[in-house]
């Protein structure tokens, strides 16, 4: 029987619940000789990070209402915890880095390839680690072959998709472009948070961890290629959305929809870019902190990174927040 080699990236905050998912059907099958948990970077000490998160989402829900529904109990989870809860050997290529010829090397070693699964890795795995495996495949939190690349769940909803989806792919030398194991897609209602989409998608995922695992063992089930170019979006890409220098140059709706699906929006106000979590009408643009958009609403920034104009600048002055 082959080994399997779960990569998952800490930082990705749908990394442990899959990884949860994933060992928790494994555990129902003798499908593998021996499981690691390949992590892809530091991960945070389980404490540290629900301190962090306890901080930082106390201090934005005390100020934004919306913030207060977006209360995931899963985001106290490490990479490192799930591995560990279901006793799952760890390992760590040198330096975090999956292209390191040694560990390169120590997996080509393997008496027979193993399998690999692949969540949330943020490094393009080369061509000679791809061929150390047997069969590697990789989620992704798009609708192959739409929405490759980064922030899939938020470029459906801002383009207006009536569905948003995610796929498992085997991997090639390209990004998000290989052959489609399994995929699925959940409904977009009008006006939908981005991250209780991505929760969805993230749940529908882990409920058919048992037929991903059962189709990549099997050596007779058939990937099917990508019909289509389809579409990608880069990090460049969603930061160039963010950046509105001359808000005057943008509708309201349109500011509006990009805050919805990727705050917080650089906006400039007299030459100095602020970030922008929260605007509402205004009675003119004589305030600060107030512009007219291109088809002549009146709109006010009232939260800045969530926090009250006044509090975030405080907050810059004594250091509890960098320079944007």
């Amino acid at each position: 029987m082959p080994d399997l080699i779960i990569f998952a990236e800490p930082q990705i905050g749908f990394a442990p619940a899959l990884l949860d998912s994933f060992l928790a059907a494994l555990a129902e099958r003798r499908s593998y000789r021996r499981v690691r948990v390949c992590i892809t970077s530091r991960d945070k000490p389980l404490w540290r990070r629900r301190a962090r998160f306890l901080i930082g989402y106390t201090v934005k829900a005390l100020f934004n209402r919306d913030m207060r529904r977006r209360f995931f109990p899963d985001s106290f989870i490490t990479v490192t915890a799930v591995a560990r809860k279901h006793g799952i050997e760890i390992v760590e290529p040198p330096d975090f880095d999956v292209n390191n010829p040694a560990f390169i090397r120590r997996l080509q070693a393997e008496t027979t390839p193993p399998d690999a699964l692949s969540f949330g890795c943020l490094q393009i795995w080369s061509p000679a680690l791809i061929g150390c495996f047997r069969r590697a495949v990789n989620y992704h939190n798009g609708y192959l072959p739409d929405y490759k690349g980064l922030w899939a769940t938020r470029w459906s909803i801002y383009r207006g998709e009536a569905y948003s989806g995610y796929a498992f792919h085997v991997m090639d030398a390209d990004i998000d472009t290989g052959p489609i194991l399994l995929r699925g897609r959940v409904p977009v209602p009008p006006d939908a948070d981005p991250d209780v989409i991505e929760r969805a998608k993230l749940a529908a995922a882990c409920g058919n961890a048992g037929t991903v695992l059962d189709a990549i063992f099997s050596e007779t089930s058939e990937a099917q290629p990508q019909q289509d170019d389809g579409s990608y979006f880069s990090r460049r890409d969603t930061l160039a959305l963010q950046r509105i220098e001359d808000p005057s140059a943008v509708t309201s709706a349109e500011i509006q929809r990009r805050l919805r699906c990727f705050p917080p929006l650089k906006i400039g106000f007299d030459g100095d870019l602020l970030p922008v979590t929260a605007l509402r009408p205004a009675a003119s643009a004589a305030h600060p902190l107030a512009f007219t958009t291109a088809d002549g609403i009146a709109l006010r920034a009232t939260r800045l990174k969530h926090l009250p104009p006044w509090l975030y600048r405080l907050a810059r002055r004594l250091g509890f927040l960098r320079a944007d």
